[in-house]
């Protein structure tokens, strides 16, 4: 065979090749009548280390059973939020694909500097002082989170140790200036109105003032803040789903209560 018969014989090879290559890539594994349709959206797969909430349960506890959700604002600087007493009517239908249900928030940051407003799940309370978490061997790795809305997402994870004595935590305000001084950290650009999901490393949060580290062993509660600084615009709307805290070794215990 000369050299032109040989070339276009490979030629028409290759291309045979490569129409059965774009062949095969056309055959989508949706098309397994083994697989189930998920309707164009793959359900999501959520098994953090530690479980916060996935908001099914259409209720204010977390899934431990321990603790709760609440919600704040610094009324005095004008901020108010929604809701503010039935927190479980804050639980709506939406979130992320396979999610049901999500918790919504809105409201009004008020005027000026303050501590805003904010969602918040503390773990346990034993009496009126806090029962911490410790995450610095379980679950050490970050925060994880979907969330929507109009503001940026602003996120806390709050030590016993900085929760003053009065509130339920060991923190002495007549002796330290740091009090309520809480680790937290922000995205850089304002949340939209797709589902977005973050993960938020423990090494980002920081004190805005204040010396003390992180210590991930004495974790009383998480929050997600609205405040000025933060939200573009004075009235905010957030949608925040599939709580959890990931890395590190998994909390078994904590799954084991929702078989």
């Amino acid at each position: 065979m000369n050299t032109i018969a040989t070339n276009k014989h490979n030629w028409v090879t290759i291309l045979i090749i490569a129409a059965l290559c774009v062949a095969c890539a056309g055959v989508k594994k949706d098309d397994d009548p083994d697989e189930p349709d998920s309707g164009g959206e793959e359900p999501l797969v959520w098994h953090p280390a530690y479980p916060v909430d996935d908001f099914e349960q259409q209720d204010d506890v977390i899934m431990e059973g321990t603790g709760d959700w609440i919600t704040y604002a610094d009324t005095a600087n004008g901020a108010q939020i929604d809701p503010s007493e039935d927190i479980a009517s804050g639980v709506e239908p939406g979130g992320p694909p396979g999610s049901e249900y999500a918790m919504h928030i809105t409201g009004n940051v008020g005027e000026g500097p303050s501590y805003g407003s904010g969602l918040e799940a503390f773990f346990e309370l034993d009496g009126d002082e806090f029962v911490p978490r410790d995450f610095a061997t379980k679950g050490n790795d970050g925060l994880l989170v979907w969330a929507k809305g109009n503001c940026k997402l602003s996120a806390c994870v709050n030590m016993k140790s900085l929760v003053p004595i009065a509130a339920g935590g060991t923190c002495d305000e007549t002796s330290s200036s740091e009090c309520w001084m809480f680790h937290c950290t922000q995205t850089d650009e304002v949340l939209t109105d797709e589902w977005t999901l973050f993960e938020m490393p423990f090494t980002d949060f920081e004190q805005a003032d204040g010396t003390t580290e992180l210590d991930l062993s004495n974790i009383v509660s998480i929050q997600f803040v609205q405040a000025s600084e933060i939200c573009p615009e004075a009235e905010f709307d957030m949608w925040i789903d599939n709580v959890g805290i990931y890395g590190g070794e998994e909390w078994e215990e904590v799954w084991a209560l929702q078989k």
